[in-house]
């Protein structure tokens, strides 16, 4: 269950790396420690931060949509590219700390591949 109370925060954000898989997951893994609604923005795109496929294709979902279609495997373009602007906002009991916690992950860019590798062995 959501937590449904009034607290909200956002936040303008230029990611200085792309958006990677394990980035993505870096940020879903963190996303699912808080009880706050947590979901990034990009244009008229939204997607819920605590699931991947969602950050995955916040550019291109048609695209994204398109590929698994047709049975193609390569994702390699999936992500957002460095320099994009998004929008972070959390809401809920937790939303100051998910948000600082959020935007942590994101100043790191795609990680330490060890510490990825760590939270996520199938990447």
């Amino acid at each position: 269950m959501q937590d449904q109370s009034p607290v909200q925060v956002e936040r303008e954000f230029e990611l200085k790396w792309r958006l990677s898989a394990r980035a993505s997951a870096a940020i879903s893994n963190t996303a699912l420690t808080f009880g706050s609604s947590i979901k990034i923005a990009h244009h008229d795109e939204l997607a819920d931060a605590k699931i991947i496929v969602d950050l995955l294709t916040l550019h291109g979902r048609q695209r994204f949509e398109e590929m698994v279609n047709k049975g193609d495997s390569d994702f390699s373009w999936t992500g957002l590219d460095a320099g994009s602007h998004i929008k972070i906002s959390a809401r809920g009991a937790d939303a100051d700390d998910a948000l600082v916690a959020i935007l942590g992950v994101l100043s790191r860019g795609d990680l330490d591949h060890r510490q990825a590798a760590q939270q996520n062995p199938s990447f």
